[in-house]
């Protein structure tokens, strides 16, 4: 009996020494893996730390009350607060007074929402200078609750090049404007003084009764003159409406000159065929129509008249002055299409997407009748006039097959 408890006791001896042994090297361990689990986490937010110092942009974290959340050093150091002031009041003392409702606005529907957010605004920075910043923010769940990462980009050298991008914008807008308007009133007075003495020139001809064919040479030649020039004045009132047209859709104000109505398209297209072969004298323009009888459309008929004009002046003045030019019209499922057809130089696919551009010119095509090279604005306005009328223009062209220049119009409800 002696001997089992002197055997038993030996063994809770060993057993306690081999507990505690075995609890000190786990204390040990604990210890170490601890020390080492602070360690890296110590590592890593001094990465953390190196990674937000290293960006160009200021980071801040902020919880669903607006207010800061762990070290947000940047932003201190780029507004001048000391790091007492971590409020979401604080922080709207940064925000410009204009743009302090609107930020306001869209951090309280972050908020209620849950989803991202991203704004514009002006940031105060130490020395009082507001400077604009793109800042969007993303939730994340933290210890705490939701917190909102905000990463702002300073903007301000980009928002000041769009600013005065926009200035500079408004006074070209302001100088066509003027400028159009100066040059018009003197091309109507010259228009108007040329009509007349063509008028008289041609009157006192009839009245003088002569048959001596120097006099009637000189009038002739006279009279001819005058109506070239009264033709190039026509050219340059084009050109300055196309500065007026380039004006009023880069700043969105084209939809509100038009004036639509019902008209016909067929009296349009012969108005344009008219005032073309005046211009382009000798010339022949087949007309091809589908239908004989009006086309009804609601539109600015003189703007869909210029669109049309638009197109035939180009197929007269890049095709040879042998060469006929084609217009034809058809209806399809209430739909109007009409296309003009030259036998010219043609398109690559590159140039066809690229000529209903504002001031493009394709660098291999020159004109071959006629004369004057435009601006590059007329196929450029007409797509913008078509659109506006709810319509759609296009191209089918080759290399050396000539282009066909296309747009389709709604046809005119009943009730229009």
């Amino acid at each position: 009996m002696d001997i089992s408890r002197r055997h038993f006791n030996s063994n809770m001896k060993a057993g306690r020494r081999m507990i505690t042994k075995n609890s000190a090297e786990l204390s040990q361990k604990n210890r170490l893996k601890s020390s080492n689990l602070q360690g890296r986490l110590q590592e890593s937010e001094e990465r953390y730390r190196s990674l937000v110092a290293a960006l160009a942009q200021m980071i801040w974290i902020v919880n669903d009350e607006g207010d800061m959340v762990g070290q947000v050093d940047a932003w201190h150091a780029y507004t001048g607060q000391p790091q007492t002031k971590r409020r979401w009041q604080d922080i709207l003392e940064t925000v410009h007074p204009e743009d302090l409702q609107w930020f306001e606005h869209i951090w309280h529907n972050a908020v209620s929402t849950g989803k991202p957010y991203e704004i514009v605004c002006r940031l105060r920075r130490h020395d009082g200078i507001y400077r604009h910043f793109s800042v969007r923010a993303v939730p994340a769940r933290g210890w705490q609750g939701r917190e909102w990462i905000n990463i702002g980009t300073d903007i301000d050298e980009q928002a000041t090049q769009q600013q005065l991008l926009t200035e500079a914008h408004q006074r070209m807008e302001e100088f066509i404007g003027v400028a159009s308007h100066e040059l018009r009133t003197p091309l109507t007075a010259i228009k108007v003084n040329v009509q007349l003495a063509m008028r008289r020139l041609k009157a006192s001809l009839q009245l003088m009764k002569t048959t001596e064919p120097e006099v009637i040479e000189k009038v002739s030649v006279a009279s001819e003159l005058m109506g070239r020039t009264e033709r190039q004045i026509g050219v340059l009132s084009q050109l300055v409406s196309n500065m007026v047209d380039i004006s009023r859709i880069q700043t969105g104000r084209m939809e509100s000159y038009l004036r639509q109505e019902p008209c016909d398209l067929c009296e349009l297209i012969d108005l344009a065929i008219s005032e073309q072969q005046k211009i382009h004298i000798g010339r022949t323009i087949h007309r091809v129509f589908s239908v004989n009888e009006p086309v009804p459309i609601f539109a600015d008929a003189g703007r869909i008249s210029q669109v049309v004009s638009s197109f035939l002046s180009n197929a007269l003045k890049y095709s040879a002055a042998e060469n006929d030019v084609d217009i034809t019209l058809m209806l399809h499922n209430g739909w109007v299409r009409l296309e003009v057809r030259d036998h010219g130089p043609g398109l690559t696919e590159e140039e066809q997407k690229r000529v209903w551009e504002c001031f493009y010119q394709c660098p291999r095509i020159h004109v071959l009748s006629g004369s004057g090279v435009g601006l590059g604005l007329g196929l450029y306005i007409s797509h913008t006039i078509v659109e506006l009328h709810q319509g759609r223009v296009g191209v089918q062209s080759a290399p050396e097959q000539g282009s066909t220049f296309w747009l389709e119009l709604p046809l005119a409800r009943q009730e229009e």
